[in-house]
């Protein structure tokens, strides 16, 4: 019997670029600031140190990029029943979520 595998290469099933790219958008405006599609495109792809590099020449010496990054994150973890978020985000979640069930 064959079984089949789906390989998922970023953006096959779920674009998490878009969703990564809201991400970015709704912690930065907590912090008054801003995130451009063009600036956040130039950041894909990028080893973290590139990526810690820009965003401190965009943002200043002092901007807490580990922080950023992990509350990014965090927004993929939100339960999809909570009303207030992203449609965006909370469709990534569910699919996440039944992809772990299946």
């Amino acid at each position: 019997m064959i079984t089949p595998v789906i390989f998922d290469m970023d953006g096959l099933m779920i674009d998490s670029e878009r969703v990564t790219f809201e991400g970015y958008k709704h912690v930065l405006a907590k912090h008054n600031l801003t995130l451009s599609l063009e600036a956040y495109k130039t950041l894909l792809g990028k080893p973290v140190k590139a990526v810690y590099e820009l965003f401190h020449k965009d943002y200043g010496d002092d901007f807490d990029v580990e922080e950023t990054i992990k509350a990014v994150h965090q927004l993929s973890l939100i339960h999809i029943s909570e009303p207030t978020r992203q449609a965006e985000i909370s469709y990534a979640v569910f699919c996440l979520k039944k992809k772990k069930r299946d």
